[in-house]
């Protein structure tokens, strides 16, 4: 799932989109073109994932399909289009949810968080993206069938589902942050730890204890992914236990 803008109009659908609505084209006759959007698709997924999102651009793909800027024109309207079908490409299909309400919570999540430390990318998508795409309406959908089944009352569910999704989006960002040689959280603890001598428990009473009992200095020693994620079952599972 992806919390990009939510258009209100299939008339904002470009070529790539409306062809990804219309389902798979029946075999033709004649020769296969040598172009597709699939190819198209492929080429551009392959560059955000290699270079990053602000490299694709229609030219960077026309360059690895192997062809010229125009012929993209027959099977996308612009490059916004074109990531529509880049997110509908990532996200797949949603994943089979046939397991307890918690399971089910579980392998959205972890499904979701996959998606995101493949590609990267999605976290960067410009905010007018148009997301209404069919592979990203079936996670949601996915999702709001979870949340029926937590007890979620169905006005707080699509909110529930935009707090799953950022939840993950959160822990994605935190797993590419420490692939570098330290991350946000880490710099913080550390300096938090090194100053320890100087801060006054007075002003800073929680951090001081934080800091002096040694629990939250080590965050690389914690499976923060799986502490992310469990928020997200604990806060379900309070709606399942009030409605018992």
């Amino acid at each position: 799932m992806t919390d990009r803008a939510h258009p209100t109009s299939t008339t904002d659908q470009g070529l790539a989109l409306a062809r990804l609505w219309a389902g798979p084209v029946g075999v033709r006759r004649g020769p296969v073109p040598k172009i597709s959007l699939d190819r198209i698709v492929d080429a551009a997924v392959g560059i955000a994932r290699s270079e990053g999102l602000p490299r694709v651009t229609v030219s960077s793909v026309a360059d690895e399909v192997g062809c010229a800027k125009m012929a993209l024109y027959r099977h996308i309207s612009n490059r916004g289009d074109l990531l529509a079908a880049m997110i509908d490409r990532a996200l797949g299909p949603a994943p089979r949810l046939d397991g307890t309400e918690q399971e089910n919570v579980i392998v959205l999540w972890d499904s979701l968080l996959e998606v995101y430390e493949r590609d990267p990318w999605l976290l960067a998508l410009p905010a007018e993206t148009n997301a209404l795409t069919p592979h990203n309406l079936e996670w949601i959908d996915a999702a709001l069938g979870v949340l029926e089944g937590c007890g979620v009352p169905r006005h707080e569910r699509l909110e529930m589902v935009l707090l799953i999704t950022e939840n993950a989006r959160f822990a994605a960002r935190r797993h590419h942050s420490s692939r570098g040689t330290t991350s946000d959280l880490d710099a913080l603890m550390a300096s938090a730890a090194e100053a320890s001598p100087r801060l006054p428990a007075e002003r800073f009473p929680h951090l001081a204890a934080q800091v002096e009992s040694g629990s939250g200095t080590s965050p690389r020693h914690h499976d923060w992914r799986a502490l992310a994620r469990d928020h997200v079952v604990r806060s379900l599972a309070a709606y399942d236990t009030g409605r018992a």
